[in-house]
């Protein structure tokens, strides 16, 4: 947590250095297209690390969902997983334990994300909870009460990668098409206040998502220091999220004013995380949502300002209408779904999750919005430039994809591996390059 927060305070730094002190940022002097790569190579780095802590945990092989009665079923038993043949899909599972000491699984067992409770007592309570079921589940062997009875069930020490669930492959996805998106814009408009604000949003969105996906997928429980540490980085990443996305509307299309507002609201934001983190606030809804949501607000007061301001230029106009569209149907669904209705005593309409699905449709968005209107001032090929970099990070995955398939194979296995890679990978994997790349080599 101190290394990703010292790294997350250093880009926040150096995206408004060349803004406050007059210098040119991390990059100066380094091509856009290098920027570029170095921050989709970073990106693919962190994906590995936090399927690797995705993957290092204790796991029974069991899918668990809660049913309308708030009781906790098995909705699948994994055929290589430790519980096969001793648990069945559709019991209840009351409680776990081990040496005559039962922890109750309930609802609350499964939440998804602890944001949604109310006080930092819950939350504290919550994540202890967590801490003791993870040092039951790795100890060895454990007590599995069903509906039927007790089963004795020693679970894995590791979760293969194949029990990782959609859900956490979409958080993936999400956050390193924001990044990419984002990152993409500051690498060649690295000068602009609008590109830094908006490359700052995508470095947050990164943070959420990828912290979010361990937590949010885990079959049962989180190590208490684990989930903890996940957690503040989901808050800091949604924080300074917030502060960015104030300040682009502050920036683009054109400055409001020549004041340090954008750095004062960022940091504003960090000092509210700080709070949050140290829970000296009354509760979450004041420690995390309502920022949150007065964000929104003084977001949309901004997007007012640069209407007005903007009437009388019809370009500008047009190019703000697109990027207000993608903005505010990416962001503010995303506030209202996720963090408006918990505030108002509501459930969320649809998993976490999946709701960073909508946030990523602003990246998608202003993407074609470059391509349509020259946003941030950038010319089409910026978008060529943008699939260049997908097609080598697919190609990476792709080949290291293949390799892991090869190696765990067995022999028919393996003969079809090669088949497919012979006859189906290699050929798409040419056209693709070529397809995006030219005739360079």
């Amino acid at each position: 947590t101190v290394a990703a927060g010292a790294f997350c305070a250093t880009f926040v730094s150096g995206i408004f250095w060349s803004e406050n002190m007059g210098g040119g940022g991390f990059f100066t002097g380094i091509a856009p297209r290098q920027v570029a790569s170095f921050a989709v190579l970073v990106t693919l780095l962190l994906a590995w690390a936090t399927t690797s802590i995705a993957l290092r945990q204790p796991w029974l092989g069991l899918t668990l969902k809660v049913d309308k009665s708030n009781r906790v079923v098995v909705t699948n038993v994994h055929l290589d997983g430790p519980a096969r043949g001793l648990v069945h899909e559709g019991e209840i599972i009351k409680g776990i334990g081990r040496d005559g000491t039962i922890f109750n699984i309930s609802s609350e067992t499964l939440i998804e994300e602890p944001d949604l409770l109310d006080t930092y007592a819950q939350y504290n309570a919550f994540l202890i909870q967590q801490g003791r079921l993870y040092r039951t589940l790795e100890s060895g062997a454990v007590t599995v009460i069903t509906a039927r009875g007790a089963v004795d069930i020693k679970p894995r020490a590791t979760r293969p990668i194949g029990a990782l669930p959609l859900l956490f492959w979409f958080q993936l996805v999400c956050g390193v098409l924001a990044a990419v998106s984002a990152v993409a814009v500051v690498a060649f408009k690295r000068h602009s206040g609008a590109a830094r604000a908006y490359g700052l949003t995508g470095a947050a969105f990164l943070i959420v998502t990828f912290s979010a996906a361990v937590y949010s997928t885990r079959e049962l429980a989180l190590e208490f220091a684990l989930f903890r540490s996940l957690s503040v980085l989901n808050h800091f990443g949604s924080l300074v999220f917030t502060g960015a996305f104030v300040t682009l509307l502050w920036h683009y299309p054109a400055r409001l004013g020549k004041s340090r507002l954008p750095m004062i609201i960022v940091l504003a934001y960090l000092a509210i995380w700080v709070a949050d983190t140290a829970q000296v606030m009354p509760d979450l809804d004041t420690g995390f949502r309502l920022p949150v949501i007065a964000g929104l607000m003084l977001s949309l007061v901004f997007a007012i300002l640069q209407w007005r301001r903007s009437k009388q230029q019809v370009v500008d106009r047009a190019a703000l209408k697109w990027f207000l569209f993608s903005l505010y149907l990416g962001g503010a669904t995303f506030v209202f779904a996720l963090f408006v209705t918990v505030w108002l005593g509501l459930p969320p309409p649809l998993s976490q999750g999946y709701t960073f699905g909508i946030l990523t449709v602003m990246y998608l968005g202003i993407a074609v919005g470059i391509s349509r209107y020259r946003l941030f001032e950038l010319d089409r090929w910026w978008l060529n430039v943008w699939l260049w970099l997908i097609a080598g990070a697919t190609v990476v995955v792709a080949d290291i994809t293949i390799a892991y398939m090869v190696n765990i194979s067995h022999s028919l296995a393996l003969a079809l591996a090669l088949a497919l890679v012979g006859w189906v990978y290699f050929p798409a994997r040419q056209w693709l390059l070529a397809k995006v790349l030219g005739q360079r080599p």
